[in-house]
């Protein structure tokens, strides 16, 4: 459901308690669950993007298309709230170690452990 859909949702709850002075427990349920819903929602989508190109970078509110990913734009999110953060799966771990530490396949397991300790003290969790 969409936050639009959600907002219109529980102004049309509003109204009815309004209105018909209805004073169930199941509408005022429903309000609460859907203004939670928004709440958390809003707090998923991102608020801009940043949209870079080398050097070149600019804040749009509007999402990086096709043809300027086509052009080597990238967009990465920006949001007000934090997100929540997951941990490294060990296949990344892997994946950068083979094209970033070629030749020191020895400090592999040594490299892992430090990357699940600093996930532990940032509170990075799975």
């Amino acid at each position: 459901m969409s936050i639009e859909a959600m907002k219109n949702a529980l102004e049309l709850a509003k109204k009815l308690d309004r209105d018909l002075s209805v004073e169930t427990w199941e509408l005022a349920k429903v309000m609460g669950q859907l203004e939670q819903a928004i709440a958390e929602t809003e707090q998923q989508e991102p608020e801009a993007w940043m949209h870079v190109r080398g050097d070149f970078k600019f804040p749009s509110r509007f999402l990086v298309e096709q043809n300027d990913v086509d052009a080597g734009w990238t967009g990465y999110a920006l949001y007000t709230t934090p997100q929540p953060r997951k941990q490294l799966t060990d296949e990344q771990i892997d994946a950068y170690l083979e094209s970033e530490w070629t030749g020191y396949s020895s400090y592999y397991d040594c490299f892992k452990e430090i990357v699940r300790w600093a996930e532990a003290k940032h509170d990075i969790k799975e």
